[in-house]
């Protein structure tokens, strides 16, 4: 299977593999900067791949260890800080469907349409884990860059009034 690389993931290997043959030819395979540099290029490699591929929902760690070549073990080992790497996959997923649900509209079928396209195909599981990841739920999430906007034109269309009416997120589901 061929794997695409970016020019940065092509440098940082061979920075890594560099370090790695230094080490080899002068005898010092376990020199501390050349093992952490390899070490360092391989833990870059592996996080970008996993940002450039976090829609395949076949993305776990058979999928990495077959795309980076690293053991079962090295990669555990990496991400074991994080929670494990199903861990680290589902919260940069869940980064992502925050941000794009507070970039979107309130229009009916929004969340779902965002948590499918993140891999979560089961709307209630995407709500509980985001509640749990972010504190709100994803229809309190939607359209939160946008509120400022919203509020800013209201005051301009009310004047300098101090209460400021904002339309609640539910409303405006029901008026789609």
């Amino acid at each position: 299977m061929a794997t695409s690389c970016s020019t940065h993931d092509v440098f940082a290997l061979g920075d890594g593999f560099r370090g790695l043959l230094r080490g080899l030819f002068s005898r010092e395979l376990y020199h501390k900067s050349a093992y952490q540099q390899f070490s360092q290029s391989r833990e870059i490699a592996i996080r970008r791949a996993i940002k450039d591929n976090l829609r395949d929902p076949t993305l776990g760690p058979k999928t990495l260890c077959r795309m980076i070549g690293v053991s079962r073990a090295v990669l555990y080992r990496m991400f074991d800080e994080d929670g494990g790497v199903q861990r680290a996959i589902q919260k940069q997923r869940l980064e992502c469907a925050r941000k794009e649900l507070a970039r979107s509209e309130p229009t009916r079928g929004a969340i779902a349409r965002i948590a499918a396209y993140w891999t979560y195909y089961d709307q209630a599981h995407f709500s509980r884990l985001f509640r749990e990841e972010f504190g709100i739920r994803p229809s309190d999430a939607i359209g939160s860059e946008l509120l400022p906007l919203r509020h800013q034109e209201d005051q301009r269309r009310e004047g300098d009034k101090s209460k400021i009416f904002v339309k609640p997120l539910i409303d405006l589901y029901k008026s789609v």
